[in-house]
């Protein structure tokens, strides 16, 4: 399973991250990216093409996901919600 941020997702100013990419300098390392309302997110499971789709994180914090239904994604980071995600999934699908 591979979960990403869409490159154009919005943040809460109405830019794209993509518009802000080489913008911001900072001798301090970058926080984690965790996900949040607007983000647009791209998961892909392995071997089931049917399953592979962008879904939007709505204002509640949610994706819906084919399959396992709804989802809390606020706050997780890419690695949180794969992991989430799979394990939802092992229900579903064998390895």
């Amino acid at each position: 399973m591979d979960i990403k941020e869409s490159d154009k997702s919005k943040l809460s100013n109405g830019k794209t991250r993509e518009n802000l990419s080489g913008t911001i300098h900072s001798p301090h390392p970058k926080p984690e990216f965790t996900f949040g309302p607007e983000d647009l997110i791209k998961i892909s499971v392995w071997g089931n093409e049917e399953l592979t789709t962008e879904v939007p994180v709505r204002p509640d914090g949610y994706i819906s996901f084919p399959l396992v239904g709804d989802i809390r994604v606020e706050g997780l980071t890419p690695q949180q919600l794969t992991k989430r995600i799979t394990k939802k999934l092992r229900k579903f699908i064998s390895d």
